[in-house]
């Protein structure tokens, strides 16, 4: 499920999370909010420079998980992450 996270650090992060345990997430092809004034609110990839796209994320990184992310975000995040062959 796509999930987005409130991190202490100020960031909105949008991610898949495969897999949770007691002291964190595992996500898949996490995103970050940018906000453009002239293009509006835009994702990108929070790892664009690493070659593997999961991660772990500490819950003691995280200030809120505000759960599942609406339709819009959805399809804001699937278009960016889809292979480009």
């Amino acid at each position: 499920m796509l999930h987005v996270f409130k991190l202490i650090s100020g960031e909105d992060i949008f991610a898949w999370v495969r897999d949770e345990n007691e002291t964190g997430f595992v996500v898949e092809d996490p995103c970050t909010v940018l906000f453009n004034p002239t293009s509006g609110i835009l994702l990108k990839l929070w790892m664009s420079l690493a070659e593997d796209n999961v991660t772990y994320l500490p819950k003691s990184n995280i200030l809120s998980d505000l759960g599942k992310a609406n339709e819009l975000a959805a399809v804001s995040y699937t278009h960016l992450t889809l292979p480009t062959n």
